[in-house]
């Protein structure tokens, strides 16, 4: 028995880094899954397939600084369907239809390699520090001898 397999293309991207592709979750049980994808050209699309198999591009942004996050947030209790993104040492939030809602200059002095949201909470770490901001005002940080891997909250 031989396997003959085909390639599909259903959106061109640039390179990504890790963490830089989410699903958003569906409110309803048969709606079509979206996926939002960042970039290292600095570009956010947010597309989903219908049921022909044909690309639906929801929104895109134009090219800016190299995305090294996406991660999904809303309020506790609801669907998270924020979509928060690092690029350098800025954070910009988007809701589903592209408009940004929130965009903040961490002051880093290093780039952000990773972050979480939960609520009100923003988690980011670079490659040696670690800095908590609750509603955009930092709360506390962390400057680690070892490298950061990634960051996760409970």
């Amino acid at each position: 028995m031989e396997l003959e397999l085909s390639r599909v293309d259903y959106a061109l991207v640039g390179i990504t880094l890790q963490n830089a592709m989410k699903i958003l979750p569906t409110k309803k049980a048969k709606e079509q899954q979206k996926v939002v994808i960042g970039d290292q050209d600095g570009v956010v699309q947010l597309f989903s397939a219908n049921k022909k198999d044909e690309i639906i591009v929801h929104f895109k942004t134009v090219p800016s600084n190299r995305i090294t996050s996406v991660q999904l947030g809303g309020s506790i209790g609801s669907v998270p369907d924020k979509i928060f993104i690092a690029n350098e040492n800025q954070i910009i939030g988007y809701n589903r239809k592209g408009k940004v809602f929130l965009s903040f200059d961490t002051n880093l002095t290093e780039p952000i390699k990773s972050l979480f949201v939960v609520g009100n909470d923003l988690i980011v770490c670079g490659n040696h520090v670690y800095t908590h901001y609750k509603e955009c005002k930092e709360s506390g940080s962390y400057l680690c001898g070892d490298t950061i891997v990634d960051c996760n909250a409970l």
